[in-house]
């Protein structure tokens, strides 16, 4: 298969990891939603109950972990073009820079990136997250991010990196 191919079918699998957060992300707010009355539903492995309870309880850290595994994503799907496209093993970080930006400057010849998608905040929330407090909410207040909620950030972000892989054109 051609590295240009191969580049593809990464980013194909990327957007469709992406989609797959956006489900997940989706859920959430569907069982964090007040409920009516009660309504049948079928069987589950977990019930209704439960996951409304699961996700109230913890919506704040899983829209973290959604945070960390977007720029996951990204972050790989660069490691894996670059070793495609340059003919390496794998990339070894050389610099002090966010990986995804030194990823960027590497492949510009190779890739053409939409210049408009900002990966610094992306970078500083997964920062916070991991490295001070788990929690979406608390990197968002800390690191002076206006967005109405988490809710409408973790949207805005989703929308970007599917935006930013989708636009990633192997030259």
């Amino acid at each position: 298969m051609k590295k240009k191919k191969k580049v593809e079918k990464l980013i194909r699998e990327t957007l469709y990891e992406v989609e797959l957060i956006n489900i997940e992300f989706k859920q959430i707010i569907d069982k964090t939603k007040k409920q009516g009355k009660n309504k049948l539903r079928g069987f589950e492995l977990i019930s209704d109950n439960d996951l409304v309870d699961i996700y109230t309880k913890r919506k704040d850290r899983k829209y973290a972990a959604l945070i960390i595994e977007l720029y996951a994503l990204v972050e790989q799907l660069l490691k894996d073009s670059y070793s495609i496209l340059l003919d390496r093993k794998e990339y070894k970080k050389e610099e002090d820079l966010n990986i995804i930006v030194d990823l960027q400057e590497k492949l510009k010849d190779s890739i053409q990136f939409d210049s408009s998608f900002n990966i610094k905040q992306l970078a500083d929330l997964r920062n916070y997250i991991i490295h001070d407090t788990f929690s979406l909410k608390q990197a968002r207040k800390s690191l002076g991010i206006y967005s109405k909620n988490n809710k409408a950030l973790l949207k805005r972000l989703l929308k970007n990196v599917y935006q930013y892989v989708n636009s990633i054109a192997v030259q």
